[in-house]
């Protein structure tokens, strides 16, 4: 069987949303009840944030079901908004995961945002020369980041999710499996979950970026 967890950030703001879980039920509700944080600038935002609060949950899973394997999605535009600060690395998460893939969403052209995704008449960000401010998917940080990680970058611009189970395919068989009490192997069919895990990723990162007016149409 397959325990879910997440991790959300924003701003300065880390969430673990909900800690490792067989309930796919409350897995299910937790994004159907996501909703768009405002949009911030100020300090800005950096996409390590997470970084500390992953790895201590891999730590403490680890430590706890060392016979498991653990599998990181991290799904992210990649673009750091604060400046003046050095991004951190991710590969103490290679050590402690046996695969995963990055998600990357967003566009080049980016997208405007509105102070209030609820009151859009409020009018949008503005950047230091006075223009809209626009939310930009950062590739090259995305693929250093998966570099760090050990793991591969995956563009997203679709519910399409051949992408998704394509790369889980490659997957060494050795990290798909796990030996149990009884010195036997548990199915690997949780693998067929992936393509659901990347449609509620999907919808998670379609609530996260509600407040982003679109840019670029994607096909």
């Amino acid at each position: 069987s397959v325990r879910f967890g997440a991790i959300t950030f924003g701003g300065e703001v880390v969430r673990t949303e909900m800690p490792f879980t067989y309930d796919t039920t409350a897995f299910n509700a937790w994004v159907d009840g996501l909703y768009a944080e405002r949009a911030f600038d100020g300090s800005g935002s950096m996409v390590d944030a997470p970084r500390d609060a992953v790895i201590e949950a891999l730590e403490r899973d680890q430590e706890r079901f060392p016979e498991r394997r653990r599998i990181v999605v991290f799904a992210s535009d990649g673009e750091n908004t604060r400046e003046g600060v050095d991004q951190q690395s991710f590969a103490e998460v290679d050590d402690l995961s046996a695969g995963g893939m990055v998600l990357g969403y967003g566009t080049e052209g980016g997208g405007r945002m509105p102070w209030d995704d609820e009151r859009p008449q409020d009018g949008y960000l503005k950047d230091g020369d006075g223009q809209d401010a626009r939310s930009r998917i950062d590739l090259a940080n995305l693929r250093e980041i998966a570099g760090q990680m050990g793991l591969q970058t995956i563009h997203r611009t679709t519910k399409e999710t051949k992408e998704i189970t394509t790369e889980a395919s490659t997957w060494d068989s050795e990290m798909l499996t796990e030996e149990t009490s009884a010195g036997g192997e548990t199915s690997r069919a949780w693998l067929f979950g992936f393509p659901l895990l990347a449609l509620l990723l999907w919808e998670l990162w379609g609530h996260r970026r509600r407040a982003h007016e679109a840019e670029e149409v994607l096909s």
